[in-house]
């Protein structure tokens, strides 16, 4: 960009904005970088993949020093409404590579602004996708779980209406507790854990929504939950939840000072 070309848009681009349409989850980002020296704009797609429509508006335009503005789509340039604020429609589907200014009566050369598109991850968003879902399925499914003296009842819900049978694994695991701070002995209340071996797998029949399960020694244990549709697809597979057994956060005894 020259200086006659800088005096009439320079400070109209400088403050270019950019917007998706709809307004996608990235609505704080300013989509639209300009860069000066290198007469480009560079187009950043929100990280929701489906939005590929975005407008550009430039603001404070010197309207009578321009004669058009133009925007080169598939070798042909398609001329813009020009206003104070002009508005320029984008599309990561069929991608603009220029737009021109032309200056009334020769005053400045005309502007070529060549348009660089930066497309969003496909693999990050489907993975994004995946995970909200199945934190929606697992939230659908309610799992709980209490403890006795040497048994646990394990609580749950159909993750949706396509869930037909329920599978629950049982593991000895290692357990991981909070901090213990202060001087009264007692076992810090368990707070994680990490699955060893598995115990068994109980298969819950349709229409019952819970598992007793019965004899268990003192220790650490962790279970998931997972749920199949009438093709014995899998649909929802938990994280895994853990408890223990024989073991109590209560202070056991008292410590002579």
């Amino acid at each position: 960009m020259n200086k006659y070309q800088s005096y009439i848009i320079g400070k109209s681009l400088e403050n270019i904005k950019c917007q998706s349409v709809p307004v996608g989850v990235d609505k704080n980002t300013q989509y639209v970088k300009y860069l000066k020296e290198d007469d480009k704009l560079i187009i950043t797609q929100d990280s929701d993949i489906t939005i590929v429509d975005y407008v550009l508006s430039i603001s404070d335009i010197e309207v009578d020093a321009i004669e058009k503005i133009a925007i080169l789509k598939e070798d042909k340039f398609y001329e813009i409404f020009k206003n104070n604020t002009t508005y320029i429609e984008l599309s990561f589907v069929k991608k603009a590579s220029q737009i021109k200014f032309v200056f009334k009566n020769n005053i400045a050369d005309d502007y070529i602004l060549n348009i660089e598109f930066i497309e969003s991850d496909k693999e990050a968003y489907y993975n994004k996708q995946e995970q909200e879902h199945k934190e929606k399925l697992i939230k659908s499914a309610q799992i709980k779980h209490s403890t006795g003296a040497d048994l646990v009842n394990i609580y749950f819900q159909p993750c949706n209406e396509q869930c037909v049978k329920t599978e629950i694994e049982l593991w000895i695991a290692k357990g991981r507790r909070e901090n213990h701070h202060g001087m009264i002995p007692y076992v810090p209340k368990l707070i994680g854990g990490e699955p060893e071996q598995l115990m068994a797998k109980y298969v819950v029949e349709e229409g019952a929504y819970f598992k007793a399960i019965n004899g268990l020694a003192k220790g650490v244990y962790g279970y998931k939950i997972k749920q199949y549709d009438k093709q014995n697809i899998l649909i929802m597979e938990s994280e895994f939840n853990y408890f223990d057994i024989g073991f109590s956060s209560r202070p056991i005894g008292r410590v002579n000072r």
